[in-house]
C-alpha cells in the first residue's frame, strides 16, 4: 500500500495566503521565470515557455510529495491569483536545514509582502520542520534581498562560497538566533 502525502501546509498572515503551488499558477510561474528585470536575480530554472512552467509546477509537486521542498505561492487573502513564490528546498532531513529561496511579481514589490512572507516561513521551518539551519543565497548585487535576509535575523557567512555562482553571497539563520514570530495558521 503506497503511502499517503500530508496535506501541503497552508500558511496565512494578515495580508497574504501562502498555498500550494498548482497548475492555476502556470502564467505567474512563466512570468517570473521568463522577466528579465526578476531573473537577473535567479539562479537557474528559467521558463522560456508556458509549458515550461507547467514542467516546474510538476516538478516541485513532486518534490514535496518526496518531503524534498514546500514551494509556496503567495496571494493576498481573498485572492487566488499568485503575485510570487517562496520556498524551503535543499532540504536536508539528517543534517536538518533548507534554503530559501523567493521571487515577487514587481508590481507587489516594496510593499512588506515579502517579509511577511518571509517570517511565515521561518516560522515553519523552524517550528514546524524543526530545522537547525536555513541558508539563502542572493547576488553581491542584490541590495534588496540582502536587507530583506538581514531583516529577518540572517547573517552573510563570508567564509562560504556558491561554487556554481561566484557571484552569489550565502546567508545564515540558525534556530538559536531566529526570533519566532506570531503565528501563521490562524484565520
Amino acid at each position: 500500500m503506497e503511502e499517503e502525502s500530508p496535506p501541503f501546509p497552508v500558511l496565512k498572515t494578515a495580508r497574504l495566503v501562502l498555498r500550494e503551488t498548482d497548475f492555476s499558477d502556470i502564467e505567474e510561474i512563466y512570468f517570473l521565470r521568463s522577466d528579465a528585470d526578476v531573473n537577473r536575480h535567479l539562479g537557474g530554472g528559467r521558463c522560456e515557455d508556458r509549458e515550461a512552467a507547467k514542467a516546474h509546477i510538476t516538478l516541485v509537486q513532486e518534490q514535496f510529495s518526496c518531503g524534498k521542498t514546500f514551494n509556496w505561492s503567495i496571494c493576498l487573502r481573498g485572492s487566488h491569483r499568485m503575485i510570487g513564490s517562496i520556498c524551503l528546498w535543499n532540504i536536508s532531513r539528517e543534517m536538518k536545514t533548507a534554503e530559501v529561496g523567493y521571487a515577487l511579481h514587481p508590481l507587489h514589490q516594496n510593499l512588506g509582502y515579502m517579509d511577511e512572507s518571509m517570517k511565515a516561513v521561518l516560522d515553519f521551518g523552524f517550528r514546524d520542520q524543526h530545522y537547525q539551519l536555513i541558508d539563502a543565497y542572493t547576488g553581491k548585487d542584490n541590495l534588496e534581498s540582502a536587507k530583506l535576509l538581514l531583516k529577518n535575523g540572517f547573517v552573510c557567512d563570508q567564509t562560504k562560497k556558491d561554487d556554481e555562482n561566484p557571484d552569489n553571497r550565502i546567508y545564515l539563520l540558525s534556530r538559536e538566533k531566529w526570533t519566532p514570530g506570531k503565528l501563521y495558521r490562524g484565520e
